[in-house]
């Protein structure tokens, strides 16, 4: 299914399901010409991602591939983020544990939008990756519980990460719309946010709102999986798709 964007410089975007077959592929260059760089963004920009093969396996390569879409901004993580296994790990990307799909760092503003993943080494049982097309479920929770749609875009939650140096917040609701009503950004990361006081009917209905979305979000019929193997790097929007 096509829709309209809210921009009306970009290409209408693609919305996808589990049934999605052909993904968007391409073959890395250092230096690729404007009209192959354009084919990259327009698809990019369509399905919300877009997978890199050819990306030369060597730490730190990812940089010089997000330099040719734009800068690095950087965070207080830095500007590299290594996705590895430790004994003692500060964040679940550093364990073997399997994620549900989220999205990256609600609790900041402006949160992550353009990321890149790029696998160097992956030599374990499984290791599938997954995306889930947040756009696409939000119009169907939309059409199938327009209630739950509802409250779900209006209800602003907190979203907060502590460490021992740090700590960040930001509210949004878990659906933010644009001003024309369409799905704008999603904020999805359950371990991360804090429900706000609500009275009990409105609770309620905010916590059975959650569940509907929640289970449409990790159904498989709006989910794909892929093995990112090595030399093989994923650019995806945090702002629309979760992984």
């Amino acid at each position: 299914a096509a829709m309209a964007p809210g921009d009306f410089d970009c290409p209408p975007l693609a919305l996808w399901d589990g049934t999605l077959e052909e993904f968007p592929r391409a073959s890395w260059r250092s230096a690729p010409g404007d009209a192959e760089l354009a084919d990259w963004v327009t698809r990019f920009l369509r399905y919300g991602f877009l997978i890199l093969r050819d990306v030369p396996t060597e730490p730190e390569t990812v940089l010089r591939v997000a330099a040719t879409f734009g800068f690095v901004r950087q965070t207080n993580f830095g500007t590299l983020f290594d996705v590895r296994s430790e004994p003692e790990a500060i964040d679940l990307a550093y364990t073997s544990l399997a994620l549900d799909p989220h999205t990256d760092n609600p609790y900041r503003a402006p949160e992550p939008g353009v990321q890149l993943l790029h696998c160097l080494v992956n030599e374990t049982s499984g290791g599938l990756s997954t995306l889930v097309d947040g756009f696409a479920v939000a119009e169907a929770l939309r059409k199938r519980d327009p209630a739950a749609f509802r409250v779900m875009s209006q209800t602003s939650v907190r979203f907060r990460f502590r460490d021992p140096v740090t700590e960040l917040m930001a509210s949004a609701p878990l659906l933010e719309l644009d001003v024309t009503g369409r799905p704008r950004t999603v904020h999805f990361s359950p371990r991360l946010d804090y429900v706000p006081l609500l009275p009990p009917a409105e609770l309620t209905e905010y916590y059975r709102s959650r569940r509907v979305l929640d289970h449409m979000l990790r159904s498989s019929e709006f989910e794909i999986r892929f093995l990112l193997s090595p030399g093989e790097l994923v650019i995806f929007d945090n702002c629309r798709l979760l992984h």
